[in-house]
This record gives structure tokens, sequence and C-alpha cells, in this order.
């Protein structure tokens, strides 16, 4: 993974406590657990926490068999999310091999679905600078090129026949007082809304920017309008760094210069917390770099792909239904790299409860297109990553949207490149086509808003390794193809 082995983070790191009766059993409790992070020289890239297994068990399993299970292999509860009928299994300080052994053991057994452990993974932020000195005044293009492109405009044409739809944006830093978004965002915590928000990017520009992309106000005379004419947006920061005591989860974040470590744990719950809050559409414009020509680094795919699509599985056996948007990369190489949900394959996906197709059908993975039109052909930006993995691109070059008026400058807007830019304009258009009817499942907004059919432009490789094709979204198109079911 780039970045991993330079990062100056300790090879030791003391990180939280955790001491709170277990509701599973008064009996049996972890009253000062310690979460212990250690990097594990073997794999080469590898931060993982030293002392905890977590576990998924069946929901048919009895109570006395999960009691029993867990007495057998751990000595106590560190934390639970009931939601995904996991346990955080407290086994003692151990190395990482020690761990996936006990994991293996586990998951041999009757009642357990899938057990692993909680490793530390470096996320970062999908965008690249890509302003000018003044956007009001920009000479290089027009602000809305990309609502034009993907006809954006005449999607609104339907507003009237749109029922409201969230959409969730999972991110950095927000600046939740811009005068474009003070309105039209809430905080899931609200700890979250800050207004001088200099987390990881330095600025708080990052989640700022992608929130005016999906639905910055409309109407109010002031900047932009955002894609989404039919979105109630919600943001949960992505680098909390404490542990939540009301939802039972750890959660531990490190900071190492440009590149941002999550547990995994943490990852999947802020999501999840997303969507038990009513997100039918869900925006991830954040990923990994893996390099895949390793073995570590095909190993880390493998258990990025097993980890998501299992949990995309057991939100879907909740009954929860929606879609998650997440964007391909900057890394100009399989879009697989960037990790979580986009490394899930035909041949990585956790299929023992739901198919490879079930799950596949409520992700989307977002390619960044460039600037340059021949007609109706476009071209993937030199960055974006690529290959079969990529579901639908959309415009990711000089897009223009809000950011925080950062390091003193009194300025509001400005241009950004990058797939988590193409992104947020895909998790708007889902929001319009699901506004539109809202019959549809999850499954049935991304068919629409990714089928040929409802497209336009057909958007060429830049890489010459890259033997695909893609097609860009279309706003118009999708609605009208959602209205017309």
């Amino acid at each position: 993974v780039t970045g991993v082995q330079t990062c100056a983070l300790p090879i030791w790191i003391r990180a939280y406590k955790y001491s709170k009766k277990n509701p599973v059993d008064e009996m049996y409790k972890v009253e000062k657990g310690t979460y212990d992070v250690r990097f594990d020289f073997s794999s080469g890239a590898t931060y993982y926490t030293n002392d905890i297994v977590v576990v998924y068990f069946d929901d048919k399993i009895s109570v006395s068999k999960k009691k029993k299970l867990m007495k057998e292999y751990g000595l106590g509860v560190m934390a639970q999310c009931d939601s995904l009928n996991q346990v955080q299994l407290y086994v003692g300080k151990k190395k990482l091999g020690e761990l996936e052994d006990i994991c293996e053991d586990l998951e041999n057994e009757n009642g357990v679905l899938f057990a692993t452990t909680d490793t530390l993974q470096p996320y970062f932020l999908t965008y690249k600078y890509g302003g000018t000195d003044d956007p009001w005044d920009n000479t290089f293009i027009d602000s809305y090129w990309y609502e034009d492109k993907i006809n954006a405009k005449d999607a609104w044409s339907h507003s009237s026949d749109m029922k409201t739809v969230k959409v969730g944006i999972y991110d950095s830093g927000l600046y939740g007082d811009h005068e474009d978004l003070k309105n039209v965002i809430k905080c899931l915590h609200d700890e979250d809304k800050t207004d001088d928000d200099t987390n990881f990017d330095g600025s708080g520009a990052h989640a700022t920017h992608v929130a005016g992309i999906i639905g910055a106000e409309r109407n109010n005379g002031k900047g932009l309008a955002g894609v989404s004419c039919n979105s109630d947006m919600v943001f949960n920061y992505a680098y909390r760094d404490k542990i939540n005591i009301d939802v039972k989860l750890f959660n531990i974040d490190l900071f190492s210069f440009d590149v941002q470590y999550i547990s995994q744990l943490g990852w999947y719950y802020h999501i999840l917390e997303l969507i038990k809050d009513d997100c039918k559409v869900v925006n991830i414009s954040m990923g990994m770099n893996i390099d895949n020509t390793s073995e570590n680094g095909k190993k880390m795919i493998e258990e990025e792909a097993k980890y998501s699509s299992f949990f995309v599985s057991r939100m879907l056996d909740s009954g929860y239904d929606f879609v998650i948007c997440q964007a391909a990369g900057n890394s100009s190489t399989d879009s697989i790299c960037s990790g979580s949900f986009c490394s899930i394959t035909k041949d990585n996906c956790y299929t023992e409860a739901r198919s490879y197709d079930d799950i596949i059908s409520h992700v989307i993975v977002v390619g960044a297109v460039s600037t340059s039109f021949d007609g109706t052909t476009g071209m993937l930006t030199y960055f974006s990553n690529y290959g079969d993995g990529v579901s639908i691109t959309a415009p990711g070059e000089q897009i223009y949207s809000c950011i925080h008026p950062y390091s003193g400058v009194d300025k509001y807007y400005e241009y950004y490149d990058g797939t988590s830019m193409a992104t947020p304009i895909v998790s708007a258009v889902c929001a319009m086509v699901w506004g539109a009817n809202d019959k549809l499942s999850g499954a049935d907004v991304k068919s629409i808003v990714c089928d040929t059919a409802n497209t336009t432009y057909n958007i060429m490789p830049y890489q010459s390794e890259d033997n695909g094709s893609y097609r860009m979204v279309d706003a118009e198109l999708a609605v009208e193809a959602a209205l017309d079911r």
C-alpha cells in the first residue's frame, strides 16, 4: 500500500480504554480492556488491533451457544453491534498470525458467519486541487459544464414528480456553516459540524466540496445549485477519534502526514449509521491505494472484498435497501486497488448468504471523465482508476463547488479534480432516480443509472493498459427511465 511503510507511526501505540457494563452477559465483560495497535512486519504493511477478533454470528444461533463460543475463544467482550449481530471479542495480546488462526477456527463453528481481525487501513481523499485564482471570473471553463454534460437541468424539469431522498456523505471535515450548505445538510453527530474545521485535508474543504456537488442550496442567489434537486444530505465524519459509548463501538484513528488510518470497525459502522438513518444513497469519495502486484497487496484486496461484501449482505438481510457509490480512485490503476466496495469481484465476494449479483447490484464504482469531448465521445482523466469494476463514469475534472474559506482567504468556491468529484454527481443522480420512483429497489436504481440505454456519452480509456470502454451518467435519461417504470 503506497505510503504505509514510510508513515511516521510508532511501532506500538497505546490506544483507548473501554470500560462499560457488557450487555451480552453481566458475568462476562472486560472492565479495563485496552485496544493496542501494532505493526505486523511479516505482512509488510499491516497495522492491527492486537487483542481482539471481530465475530459475526448467525441470527439463528441460540443465546447459550453464542455465550459458549465467546467463553471458549475469548477472555471477554470489548463491545458489540446488535444491528450486525457482531461481537468484538477480547482474546488477549497476540500476533497477527495468531489472531488469524483464531478467526479461522471460529469460522468453522456452527453459528458463526464471519470472523476477522481489526486492521487499520490507510484511506486517501480521492481529489486533486484544480483551482484558479477567482472561480467567479474563471475563463478556463464554464462553472456548470459538468451539470450541462449530464443533462442535470433537464432532469430538474421533473422535480415536481420527485420525493425527497436522503443522501449520506461519509467523508472528512465539513464546513457546515457554508452559505450554500447550512440549510440543506445535517450532521449525524453534532460535534462534527464546525465552522473552522481543519481536519485531515487541512481545510475542511473535501466533504464541503462533495456536499456542494450533490445538493448545494438552490434558488438562494449564491454560489451554485447542486446536481440533485431532491436530496436531503446527512454527513458522517470518517475520522472520528473517540469511542462512541452509546453505539458500543470501538473506533480508532491514527494520523500520519497525508495518510489517514481508519479501523475497519469504524469504517463500516459509520456507513451503517448512515443507512440506519434512512440514507438510501451513501457517497464515499475515499479509498485506498493497494499495490495489486504484490502478494500482500493481493491478500489485502481479498480481505477488503470479503469484509465489504459481507457488510452489504448483512445489511440487506437486515431489511435495509440502499446504493453505495464509491470513488474508483486517482492512481491510474485498476479500481480494485481502492479497497472496500471497489475491491469486490465475482471471485472474491462473500456469497454464503447472497449471490455476487445481489451484492454488487447495490454498489456503484465511479470513474472520472475529463473536460475533453468529441461529439458523444469523451475520455477518462489521466488519474482515474479504471477496469471491469467501474460501473459508470461522471465528470471529474475542473468541478466547481463549495469549499472552506481556509487560511484566511475569503473564498467559498473552487475547482477540484478527482473521482471524489465524479462520485457525488452519480450519487445525486441516484437520489433523483429514487425520488422519481420510490417503488424502486436499490438494485433497480443502479440498473437504471448504469444502463447503457440511459446514457449518451461513450468514454474511452486514457491509460494504454486499459482495454475497456465506459459510459457517462445522464441525469435526464435516468430520471425519465425511472418515471417510466
